[in-house]
């Protein structure tokens, strides 16, 4: 073996010609003497599996305790405490059996934030879960429950707020260009203005 690493508080990562491995101090302790010593490949990667994993159980489940994630959030944050790609997978799936981590659940509690105080249209819900890894389907199945009556009457509601007071082209002008980055279609754009603005107009078919 050619070094000895620290990694963070707890771990270092031993290092040969033929790969690199993270090991708990405790682990590695208990090798003996080992730079300069022949690196067993197999062996190291048995024994990195069997401290990684344990621990990448628990921190995983601190951090979904904090807040819901997606599976590929939870890799990612996986992967930036060091553990390796086998661990990362094999936790992420063990804690998706679980219900630990779900997509489609992540999906509706950000959807619900999302139409109940500030409501994003179905092209920018799209988009904001894919950058966050959950699949398509997922997506699809979420936004097919959401309330479109009562997304209309907030939206309504929120124009009326936000520019109810101004002169009508303006406040047309300015409501059109909020709703329109916030993702929402042009037929209900128009339908949530003239319902706002004009006292006219109704809810989306």
């Amino acid at each position: 073996m050619t070094g000895i690493v620290p990694v963070r508080k707890g771990w270092v990562r031993v290092e040969s010609g033929q790969g690199s491995w993270m090991l708990s101090e405790g682990a590695v302790s208990g090798l003996g003497p080992v730079v300069g010593d022949d690196a067993d490949p197999a062996e190291l990667s048995a024994l990195e599996l069997e401290c990684q994993t344990p621990a990448a159980r628990m921190d995983a489940v601190r951090h979904l305790s904090r807040a819901e994630h997606t599976m590929g959030q939870l890799s990612r944050y996986l992967a930036g405490r060091g553990y390796s790609a086998g661990v990362i997978e094999a936790v992420v799936r063990w804690a998706g059996e679980r219900g630990i981590v779900d997509d489609g659940r992540f999906a509706s509690v950000f959807l619900d934030s999302h139409t109940a105080h500030s409501p994003l249209g179905a092209r920018r819900i799209r988009q904001e879960l894919r950058k966050r890894g959950v699949p398509e389907a997922a997506v699809t199945a979420a936004l097919e429950q959401r309330d479109d009556a009562s997304l209309f009457d907030s939206l309504v509601e929120t124009v009326r707020r936000k520019y109810g007071r101004l002169p009508k082209d303006a406040a047309f002008r300015r409501a059109a260009g909020y709703l329109t980055r916030r993702g929402f279609s042009t037929e209900l754009v128009f339908r949530v203005l003239a319902k706002a603005l004009d006292g006219s107009g109704g809810e989306p078919d």
